[in-house]
């Protein structure tokens, strides 16, 4: 009776158990903050460096030419005035330039204040009309987005295959969720129920 025992403790699985470390620990309890807008808390940081955003924002202008390839990120870090290997900065490659593409035209669209805040019309009889109401801002924003896109939009299939590729899925959903919520929190919507997430 002792053989089935035994065949049954091989069978099971092996399990390893990892130390608790102190980083481990604090990982596990420190709660983690989800950015989300707020008229009361400052803007959470962006996503790049400083040395980052130097080398991207160089590198910008070179997109329409060279497209979203290591070369416009060699071509940014030197009109930066680093060095060929500062490139090193951006394991994801590429896909670096097309997510400071897709956040800095994100962030553009808080500037938009003909949009966002634009003054009454004025009916033919000289009488204040209505203001534009949020689903009008909701699409006076998309639009204008999208137009960001016109000076590399020879290049923007690089830009979606790049986006496409295991590794860089999750960044690029959650930068679109980030931008449909900038949309919807720049058009003035201020609601807190089901719908929030609907329009999303």
């Amino acid at each position: 009776m002792a053989t089935p025992s035994l065949r049954l403790l091989r069978l099971r699985p092996r399990t390893t158990t990892t130390p608790l470390t102190s980083a481990s620990f604090l990982s596990a309890q420190t709660p983690h903050r989800a950015s989300y807008h707020s008229s009361n808390h400052p803007p959470p940081p962006g996503p790049f460096t400083p040395i980052e955003t130097s080398i991207l924002s160089s590198a910008l202008p070179h997109i329409p030419v060279h497209g979203f390839t290591p070369t416009t990120l060699h071509l940014g870090a030197k009109d930066a005035g680093y060095l060929d290997a500062s490139t090193n900065l951006f394991p994801a490659g590429a896909f670096s330039l097309v997510h400071y593409h897709l956040y800095t035209q994100r962030q553009a669209l808080a500037a938009r204040t003909d949009i966002t805040n634009p003054p009454a019309p004025i009916d033919a009889n000289g009488k204040p009309g209505r203001p534009a109401g949020v689903g009008a801002k909701v699409k006076a924003l998309t639009w204008a987005r999208l137009q960001a896109n016109a000076p590399i939009i020879d290049k923007y299939p690089e830009a979606l295959a790049l986006m496409s590729l295991f590794g860089n899925i999750s960044p690029s959903l959650r930068e679109l969720s980030a931008l449909s919520d900038e949309i919807w929190f720049l058009a003035g919507d201020v609601a807190v129920d089901s719908s929030w997430y609907t329009k999303r």
